[in-house]
């Protein structure tokens, strides 16, 4: 059926593929990192920007905050969402079930035009900063809690995420929905699941302590973060950062103290402003062939 349309299209339409110069791929805003900044507890953190915005029309306030990685690769495409995978019920157990944020809380991968990152989302009652101050206490906690991880609950959740990966699609569209979007991005990796599997089987606890390191602690010379903060409609004004007691609550963690970001004022503005990602390289080079 595809060689027909194919066969047609180029005996009666005269069809001929696009150049390159006219395939247009969106590229991604790069997050600044702190090279710019002063030290900070005497070291040099990552950039992080805040954007606020006020709910004209619900009670609820909300935030989501992105902590911008790298670039999708398999190693780092590995790293994030098995990462992901460990502090998913953690996060959803400690953030929406003990601490009772909210109704929505989420964690998990972010990823467009080849660059990728861990997000959070929360719609509460409270204040933006201060679910700001709790996202960053539970990335705290996570460290010790994937050092003290034992071999065993490691691998399972390397399996866990091994077998959700090669779950084969229960629905037509959801398989369709797979491949277009490697399409949509043109990087054209169709056998993705297979390649990135194996690879993270190969993946220790010493390389997410590595990427948690690097990337997500406070301090993380390689830590870019953006917080979008909407304000409830009660809400005329919210601190960015503020100290806010942890609802008198000893049992909860503290926050740990946080540096003072950079104020976004115009969005647009904002990322115009910022150098962009080079392009993902196809996993397919389709500019090979000819029609």
């Amino acid at each position: 059926m595809l060689q027909m349309l194919e066969d047609a299209l180029i005996e009666h339409v005269h069809t001929k593929p696009l150049l390159p110069s006219q395939l247009i791929r969106y590229r991604e805003v790069q997050v600044p990192d702190g090279g710019s900044r002063p030290l900070w507890r005497g070291c040099l953190f990552g950039g992080w920007y805040v954007y606020q915005q006020k709910n004209e029309v619900h009670n609820n306030s909300g935030i989501e905050i992105y902590y911008q990685t790298d670039m999708q690769s398999t190693h780092d495409n590995m790293l994030l969402e098995l990462f992901c995978q460990i502090i998913s019920e953690p996060c959803f157990n400690t953030l929406r079930t003990k601490e009772q944020l909210g109704y929505i809380v989420f964690s998990g991968p972010r990823r467009a035009n080849g660059v990728q990152g861990l997000r959070f989302i929360i719609q509460s009652e409270k204040p933006p900063h201060y679910l700001e101050g709790r996202v960053e206490a539970f990335l705290v906690s996570m460290e010790a809690a994937v050092q003290e991880m034992s071999d065993e609950a490691f691998n399972k959740h390397v399996q866990a995420l091994a077998i959700r990966r090669l779950d084969k699609p229960k629905k037509l569209s959801a398989e369709c929905a797979k491949y277009w979007g490697e399409i949509i991005s043109q990087q054209y990796h169709f056998d993705r699941d297979n390649t990135e599997v194996s690879y993270l089987k190969t993946l220790t606890k010493e390389n997410i302590m590595t990427f948690y390191r690097e990337r997500l602690t406070v301090e993380a010379p390689k830590r870019h973060k953006v917080s979008v903060h909407v304000l409830s409609r009660e809400m005329d004004s919210c601190p960015i950062v503020a100290e806010f007691p942890a609802q008198n609550d000893v049992n909860l963690a503290p926050a740990p103290s946080l540096p003072q970001p950079t104020l976004v004022q115009d969005m647009t503005e904002f990322k115009r402003s910022l150098p962009l990602f080079p392009l993902v390289k196809p996993h397919i080079n389709f500019m090979a062939a000819k029609l």
